[in-house]
C-alpha cells in the first residue's frame, strides 16, 4: 500500500527527545534516541538515522543538529547506535540496523510515527553502503519531488 504525505517544510515544531533501548542480550545493548515534533499534527513520517564511523566509530548523537532540524520541520527521526567493529564483525551492524527498522515500526504509534512511512538518513564516507543496507532494511523509495515522500511498508 502507497501512502502519500504532503509535506509542509515552513512548519516549526517544538522538538521532545526520547532515549530508548532497541536490543538487549547478554553481550550487549544498542540505543537509540527519537526526535519527535512536539506538536499535535501528526502522526508524523519518520527517518531512521544511521551514523557514520565506517560502523567501528561515532555515536548515535553524532547527527544531533541534523536529526533536531527535521524533527522542528516534522519529520521524526529514530537516531540508532549499533554494534561496532572490530568487537563485531559486519553483518552485526546490518542486523542492528534490521532489527532497529522492526522496533520502530512495531512502537510507531507509541510515538505518533506513521509505520507504513520510515525512510532512512546516513552520514559516512561509506553511506553508499549504509543506503543500500537501508533501502533493504526499509524496502522504501523516495521519490526526488520535495513535497511528498512515498514509501511501501512490509512489516
Amino acid at each position: 500500500m502507497m501512502t502519500r504525505i504532503n509535506f509542509n517544510g515552513k512548519n516549526r515544531y517544538k522538538v521532545k527527545t526520547v532515549e530508548v533501548t532497541y536490543r538487549k542480550d547478554s553481550n550487549s545493548v544498542c540505543f537509540g534516541r527519537i526526535y519527535l515534533p512536539d506538536k499535535e499534527g501528526g502522526p508524523f513520517p519518520a527517518l531512521i538515522d544511521v551514523h557514520g564511523g565506517a560502523w567501528s566509530k561515532s555515536g548515535y548523537t553524532d547527527n544531533e543538529k541534523i536529526d533536531r532540524f527535521l524533527a522542528e520541520k516534522g519529520i521524526a527521526v529514530f537516531a540508532i547506535e549499533f554494534r561496532k567493529a572490530p568487537d563485531y564483525t559486519y553483518p552485526a551492524q546490518v542486523m542492528d540496523l534490521n532489527l532497529a527498522t522492526r522496533w520502530l515500526k512495531f512502537h510507531a504509534r507509541d510515538y505518533d510515527i506513521l509505520p507504513d512511512c520510515i525512510g532512512g538518513l546516513g552520514t559516512s564516507k561509506i553511506s553508499y553502503l549504509k543506503k543500500t543496507e537501508l533501502q533493504l532494511s526499509l524496502r522504501i523509495w523516495i521519490l526526488p519531488r520535495r513535497s511528498w515522500i512515498w514509501s511501501q511498508s512490509t512489516f
